[in-house]
């Protein structure tokens, strides 16, 4: 595997363990399991993460990061703060939210 820049490994290293805690949890997978998935040793993994929490955190923090961009996508430029709720549950959920 190419070395990648810090940026481009770290963003590598969540997208990894996104799909292996996806697919087996938390408690069951190790960073060994990460590291062994991403093709780099620990070492690398812990350069970027100081833990396993530390790597869950990130994860959540991008998914959160992710999931407002797409609902500030989504409202627009809608000022209704109601509207914007039946707007993004209307489009995520595909059903009218009643607010």
């Amino acid at each position: 595997m190419p070395r990648l820049k810090a940026p481009q490994r770290r963003s590598q290293l969540i997208d990894t363990a996104t799909k292996l805690f996806a697919r087996s949890g938390y408690a069951s997978t190790t960073t060994a399991a990460i590291a062994q998935a991403a093709g780099v040793t620990e070492p690398v993994l812990y350069r970027h993460f100081q833990s396993k929490q530390d790597l869950f955190i990130a994860i959540t923090r991008k998914m959160s990061d992710d999931t407002l961009r797409e609902w500030q996508s989504i409202i627009g430029n809608i000022d209704d703060p109601a509207e914007q709720v039946r707007t993004i549950g209307h489009e995520c959920v595909g059903e009218v939210v009643e607010v």
